[in-house]
């Protein structure tokens, strides 16, 4: 534990400094009990999370993977839980933490949850990149590829204009996928023919 992890602990009730001290996390109660403690303050958060000084002062990924775990293991009411908390600590990505919630409650097969965060997330943040994007998955996930493609084709402009160019190629290739399904295993068929058997590599010795 570094001297600035310490002193961001130090105000915190015991059971929070306790949980802040061992990642990863499996009590998501007190993961939102501890993301309070930090309203507005993701670097602090950040730093109270870190296990060394080079991790200070940055955001940890591993709350956020875990709503992804959460929602794979069927918890919705934890994966809605921990994605408000961690907006609380970082406003400006709470429609990315809405985003993940989507995706996490596709993934566990709750439909009316998902859509319910989807139109949440467009209603709110209808220029966050980021959030759409996991909005469109989310859909994908559900099987609406119609949904999901105008998900993406809405915010490729967006990104466009911001020159996010990792949000431009991400979109595109989900574009892609959507509209040529079968594309992927073309290529990989392909590959497949194009690579010489064993018996011919071996008459070119």
């Amino acid at each position: 534990m570094t001297e600035t992890n310490a002193a961001l602990l130090a105000g915190l009730p015991p059971n929070v400094q306790a949980l802040l001290a061992r990642p990863p996390l499996d009590d998501t109660r007190l993961l939102a009990e501890a993301a309070a403690g930090f309203p507005g303050r993701p670097d602090d958060f950040g730093s109270a999370l870190a296990e060394n000084r080079d991790q200070e002062g940055r955001f940890p990924a591993w709350p956020v993977t875990l709503i992804r775990d959460l929602g794979r293991a069927g918890q919705a009411a934890e994966v809605v839980t921990l994605s408000e908390a961690l907006a609380v600590v970082d406003p400006a990505r709470h429609g990315r933490f809405a985003g993940e919630a989507a995706v996490a409650l596709a993934e566990a097969g709750l439909a009316g949850d998902a859509r319910a965060k989807i139109d949440e997330i467009v209603e709110r943040w209808p220029d966050d990149v980021r959030a759409r994007m996991l909005a469109g998955d989310a859909l994908a996930m559900l099987g609406d590829a119609e949904a999901a493609l105008a998900q993406f084709q809405a915010v490729l402009p967006l990104a466009q204009q911001a020159r996010d160019f990792k949000a431009i190629r991400d979109l595109s290739t989900r574009v892609f996928r959507l509209t040529h399904p079968g594309a992927g295993e073309t290529v990989l068929r392909r590959q497949h023919r194009s690579r010489p058997t064993r018996s011919q590599r071996k008459g070119r010795r």
